[in-house]
């Protein structure tokens, strides 16, 4: 039997136990740990899961020995419940102290996110297109802090002023470098590609400085058609005229090709 009474309450026995969180079974404990890592995303932290603990970006670790414990003598329905005390608990022990007014105007800035990836309803955000979406972001010294509830951008300051200065730091980012990808054909045909570090593909939100300061176009007459495939990168092709036809082709092939890497946004083109 894969189960066994004591004490009035099923327990599992040794071969069926999850191995990381013996109080659980094992078929339990997956359900548990899907559980935990719901729980925090709730409150705007990410997670995976390695040996008993929930990993967060940077080096956040948050245990599940402790809770599954408890949870091993409750019943299933009030797991959510008994995760997001736990949640909450933790997030908040492990959360930094108010950020500097000098770090604020330094270090705050809109990230862009596909808005299907989002993994909690966010209190504030800016849209940017069907399925992009601007969240606030605190770049600290270790991870990037992502505001998931109305009380931390209260805190930085307040909606308004967020929005203010994450466009403002935005606007000061630079490129590390700009690749041309393409044009083999006709140079009319290249696609610019902007790379630089985890802001990169929000600067989408102010277009006008990456075309002016990273590839010297002031204010195209006809626009131009942009891909963000992942957060490090920014590809762009600037309208002339019927060459967007041969660049098109060149845009979607690259957004496909680096949609995989780490930070993923979207594979699509937008106008």
């Amino acid at each position: 039997m894969g189960w066994l009474r004591r004490g009035g309450r099923e327990q599992p026995d040794e071969a069926a136990r999850d191995p990381d969180l013996p109080a659980l079974g094992a078929e339990a404990g997956r359900r548990f740990r899907a559980a935990a890592m719901a729980a925090f995303r709730s409150h705007g932290v990410e997670t995976t899961y390695a040996a008993g603990e929930l990993h967060a970006l940077g080096d956040a670790r948050y245990p599940l020995h402790n809770v599954s414990v408890q949870a091993a003598g409750t019943p299933e329905r009030q797991w959510p419940q008994l995760l997001a005390r736990h949640a909450a608990i933790l997030i908040a022990a492990q959360r930094p102290a108010p950020p500097e007014e000098a770090q604020l105007h330094r270090r705050l800035y809109l990230s862009l996110w596909h808005r299907p990836d989002v993994p909690w309803v966010p209190d504030h955000a800016l849209d940017v297109a069907d399925d992009l979406i601007a969240l606030p972001a605190l770049d600290l010294p270790d991870t990037v802090q992502t505001a998931g509830a109305a009380d931390q951008v209260a805190q930085w300051g307040g909606w308004a002023r967020v929005r203010e200065l994450g466009l403002a730091n935005l606007a000061r980012e630079r490129a590390d470098e700009v690749l041309t990808v393409g044009g083999q054909r006709s140079p009319a045909e290249a696609v610019q590609v902007v790379v630089g570090g985890y802001f990169t593909a929000s600067r989408l939100l102010v277009m006008d400085r990456v075309l002016a300061q990273d590839l010297g176009v002031e204010r195209p007459a006809h626009g131009a058609v942009v891909a963000v495939p992942n957060r490090q990168l920014l590809a762009v092709h600037v309208l002339r005229g019927l060459d967007v036809v041969g660049a098109v082709p060149g845009l979607l092939a690259f957004a496909a090709g680096e949609i995989d890497r780490p930070g993923a946004i979207s594979r699509h083109l937008y106008y």
